[in-house]
């Protein structure tokens, strides 16, 4: 299978409080100073040296591509720890996080250890790895691609291409993962990993916030938690996961199972879920306690796999898998998105899902793009919020005053498209047969549609008649011609 650097930029957005206070270490590739992480001119070329170099603070990491080893080798990821907190999408000048760009300056973590292109037996099993994470161990602003544990013989390898979530000792483990994309990974389930596995008194919580997750082979999530003790709490908001193909058990785009006396409790707030497969939506519970809440989403289309109920509350499902939710506020319809074959997820205009959300369900602030949340009535399904203005349309004519049989175009201006009634069609010229009041319909690109009219008015041809005072006369005889108008020549206004 090949693969690729694939890059969905969006406007950075900082979601997560930073618990680091230790010193910023910095890591650009192109460095070629004292290579030892004081600044910028002197930064760390490598990122897992500087992993294994720091035990708290910050690590801020410019724009290029990052190998958690320089060999091939499968056991080799990014180890996560508690008190670092690591920060992309620099350019390598900047004195403030803020200033920092995930749009032009894309921080990659990648697991192709061989670059080769392509899913080998010597790329990482995860790229990134938490394994005993607590909530001050921050990941934000990276692409995360290029992880292969298709194929691996154990489950803790199998879970998690991407970014793998496996405690192995007791205690809370939640990190908080944010602004990253998480794309071309080919997993054995889920290029995003939740293990939790037969760890009495160990939670693993981890927290997704603005994060995009597509194109991976092997599903996107998926969380499993066994044995008596062990509890698994995955939290994503204002995710979106599309195009995401099936593992062993489906798509896998919003998934948890546990047994054996293992609970997960996963949630998911305002995310979108698009074209991800089979079992798209998969919760099993082999009659254990455990719950599987889905708060503001949109998941259209989406296939459900499931041995129990799965709550939802204001969102869009599938209505052929109505009877596994259970919740208020859910609707069946068209979600309307933009333009979801070329993958645009914003809400037209017209979308039964803008206000129909609930405002207690959001802990953030802003939407994935960075737009500010509940900007009308209510907030919006989905992770994008909507604020429309309908477009301020008008109505043009080269010729609003003419005479009968006189050609004129119409024409609107001021959105995208035009729809004109009385059969006309927009900037084609006709010939009106009488004073008509003319309608338009413009619509923009999200979808809004305003509207105007204008009158054109069509003056009958004047009847004229020839007089003459003889109509028989001599040579030479002088004779007068005139014309009579009965009806007032129409008038012409350009």
């Amino acid at each position: 299978m090949k693969k690729s650097l694939l890059v969905c930029s969006f406007i950075l957005l900082s979601v997560i409080k930073a618990f680091s206070s230790g010193p910023i270490i910095y890591v650009s590739a192109s460095a070629g100073g004292a290579n030892n992480g004081t600044s910028w001119s002197d930064a760390y070329t490598d990122l897992q040296t500087a992993l294994g170099n720091t035990s708290t603070g910050e690590i801020w990491v410019a724009a290029g591509i990052y190998y958690p080893s320089a060999t091939s080798g499968t056991s080799y990821s990014f180890h996560m720890k508690s008190g670092v907190a690591l920060y992309g999408g620099f350019n390598g000048s900047e004195s403030i996080r803020n200033q920092r760009n995930l749009i032009t300056n894309i921080s990659t973590l990648s697991g192709d250890l061989d670059l080769s292109g392509n899913f080998s037996g010597g790329d990482s099993y995860h790229v990134v790895s938490f394994d005993n994470a607590d909530n001050t161990c921050v990941l934000d602003g990276f692409t995360v691609t290029g992880g292969n544990s298709s194929g691996a013989g154990s489950i803790f390898d199998l879970v998690g291409a991407a970014i793998s979530v496996a405690p192995n000792g007791g205690g809370t483990y939640s990190p908080q993962i944010a602004n990253c994309i998480i794309t071309g990974n080919n997993a054995g389930e889920g290029a995003i990993g939740t293990l939790n596995w037969n760890n009495t008194g160990t939670t693993a919580a981890p927290k997704f916030y603005n994060c995009k997750v597509y194109n991976n082979s092997g599903g996107a999530s998926y969380t499993q938690c066994q044995g008596s003790g062990a509890y698994s709490a995955p939290y994503y908001e204002n995710c979106l996961f599309y195009n995401n193909t099936a593992g062993g058990i489906g798509g896998l785009a919003a998934s948890a199972e546990h047994a054996n006396g293992g609970r997960t409790d996963a949630a998911y707030v305002n995310c979108t879920l698009y074209n991800n497969g089979s079992n798209a939506i998969y919760y099993r519970t082999y009659g254990g306690a455990g719950s599987f809440t889905m708060n503001n989403c949109i998941m259209y289309g989406e296939s459900v796999g499931t041995d129990s109920y799965i709550s939802a509350n204001n969102c869009v499902i599938n209505s052929a898998y109505a009877g596994n939710f259970s919740g208020s506020g859910l609707i069946t319809s068209d979600p309307l998105f933009n333009d979801a074959v070329n993958n645009n997820f914003y809400l037209s205009c017209s979308s039964p899902c803008i206000n129909q959300g609930n405002n207690s369900y959001a802990t953030q602030i802003n939407d994935l793009d960075g737009t500010s949340r509940i900007l009308g009535t209510a907030i919006d399904m989905g992770a994008y919020e909507t604020n429309y203005n309908p477009p301020n349309v008008t109505a043009n004519t080269n010729s609003i005053t003419i005479c009968a049989g006189t050609y004129i175009t119409l024409y609107g201006s001021g959105a995208g498209t035009y729809v004109w009634d009385n059969g006309i069609t927009d900037n084609v010229p006709f010939s009106p047969t009488a004073t008509t009041l003319y309608n338009v319909t413009g619509t923009d690109a999200n979808g809004c549609t305003g509207t105007a009219q204008i009158t054109v008015t069509v003056n009958p041809l004047p009847v004229v008649y020839a007089n003459t005072s003889a109509s028989v006369v001599c040579g030479g005889t002088s004779i007068t011609l005139t014309g009579v108008v009965h009806i007032i020549i129409c008038g012409i206004m350009a």
